[in-house]
């Protein structure tokens, strides 16, 4: 019984987890971007 109901469960928590864990990579990935392209744009600026 118990295994049962861990088979229906664990797969919607890892995939809500997931969901989240991404969203939140998805983020941090775009403001590294920002962060190097203002920097860049500093780099570029200063020669």
């Amino acid at each position: 019984m118990k295994n049962r109901l861990a088979a229906r469960i664990l797969p919607y928590l890892f995939e809500k987890f997931f969901a989240k864990y991404s969203e939140y990579l998805e983020s941090q990935l775009i403001s590294y971007k920002l962060v190097q392209e203002q920097k860049w744009r500093h780099a570029s600026a200063n020669t």
